[in-house]
């Protein structure tokens, strides 16, 4: 039987990608925006213009490290449906934004799971690697008693079509975040790479 783990694919930087994620029909689709120190950054104005082409039915992420209100606000204008906030999520954020938020998570110690914002804003929890974008696999063991309330848990780090199944088995999580592991050498996303996660996600 078919799961119903939704899958989001996450460092979308070019028209292709796009295309790549609207013939998979992927659930979300992932824009790393103001934080210039990621390889996969793109500005908000290149971010507006690819959301544009995204499918209906796929809910675009604005990926933000430590956002202030006025990035918020770009983000906003820009058109995303969710924001994703890595590093410090500040209060003025929870209050000014009327985007739901996704709070991410770096699982490096088990302490990170016991000191976690709750707020009605925030509808679901990344759980990342030590370092965000590194490709690398956290102890998913270090979740086993992760309280998410009534939240969405997103499951990244390290995530290709060779170990997601044995991700989603271990964690149970709502959503699968990739992004490293649907790249090619050359850092792009792979139109075959994509596929094939996809295609482990959905296996029946």
């Amino acid at each position: 039987m078919m799961n119903n783990v939704k899958i989001k694919i996450c460092g979308l930087s070019r028209y292709e990608d796009i295309a790549y994620v609207n013939k998979v029909k992927a659930d979300y689709a992932g824009f790393v925006v103001f934080y210039p120190e990621s390889t996969r950054y793109i500005g908000i104005d290149k971010a507006q213009q690819l959301i544009a082409c995204i499918d209906d039915g796929i809910q675009t992420v604005a990926v933000t490290v430590s956002p202030d209100v006025k990035q918020l606000k770009a983000i906003e204008g820009a058109g995303f449906d969710i924001l994703q906030v890595h590093g410090e999520l500040g209060a003025e954020i929870l209050e000014e934004s009327s985007l739901p938020i996704f709070r991410a998570l770096n699982m490096n110690q088990t302490e990170t799971c016991q000191n976690v914002e709750r707020h009605d804003r925030i509808i679901g929890y990344v759980l990342d690697g030590k370092t965000s974008g590194s490709g690398e696999i956290f102890d998913w063991h270090l979740i086993d008693n992760f309280d998410r309330g009534d939240k969405l848990l997103l499951l990244a780090g390290g995530l290709n079509e060779a170990n997601v199944l044995h991700g989603i088995k271990a964690v149970n999580p709502d959503i699968v975040d990739v992004s490293s592991g649907v790249e090619g050498r050359d850092g792009q996303k792979s139109g075959d790479k994509i596929i094939a996660f996809t295609q482990s996600v959905r296996k029946e």
